[in-house]
């Protein structure tokens, strides 16, 4: 927990931290399917923040997200990793839509499989899917920083600029200190 916590703040320290902290899980219990997965995302993280160079990045998440899957085939935050690995660094685009079609169907409660199909819906350009999608994001975990972040970006992109700015405003109130909410502003 405290590792998806980490890695959800994207700060250069947090996201170290994150890995530091799944590794160490993984070491100690090297069947942890969940663990590994984790692992997968934060070293996705680490690339799409600028914090690892992709090559390498990524080639540790397919890893991750690889062995995660070894163990769990049906495992949603395994097939979430391999998704993002799919589209980002494959640039498998319908594979990756396919992957994530399946998490949602195996857990349509899950905000990272939400995420991710919201966004690769966006990029379809089936954003009336990916509003939706980051709606139930939303509605399922209204902690989760980058589920608001998701949903004003849509908004925005939409040209819905004050439902986007009310958006942000919770951005702000669960994370102050962050820059992306700024940014999005």
């Amino acid at each position: 927990l405290e590792g998806r916590s980490r890695a959800n703040r994207v700060t250069s320290d947090d996201n170290a931290r994150a890995i530091e902290l799944f590794g160490q899980a993984v070491a100690l219990q090297p069947d942890f399917a969940l663990a590994w997965a984790g692992l997968s995302r934060a070293h996705l993280h680490s690339v799409a923040s600028g914090f690892a160079m992709p090559t390498a990045g990524y080639a540790q998440a397919r890893a991750a997200a690889q062995r995660a899957l070894a163990l769990a085939p049906d495992l949603v935050e395994g097939l979430v990793a391999l998704g993002q690995v799919q589209a980002s660094d494959d640039l498998d685009w319908k594979g990756a839509d396919a992957t994530f079609r399946k998490a949602i169907d195996l857990a349509p409660g899950n905000a990272a499989g939400l995420h991710s199909a919201s966004w690769l819906a966006t990029v379809f350009g089936r954003i009336d899917e990916a509003i939706a999608l980051a709606r139930r994001i939303v509605a399922l975990d209204p902690l989760a920083i980058n589920g608001h972040l998701r949903l004003a970006r849509l908004l925005a992109d939409s040209g819905r600029y004050d439902e986007a700015e009310a958006t942000l405003a919770t951005v702000r109130q669960l994370n102050p200190a962050g820059p992306r909410h700024h940014a999005t502003l």
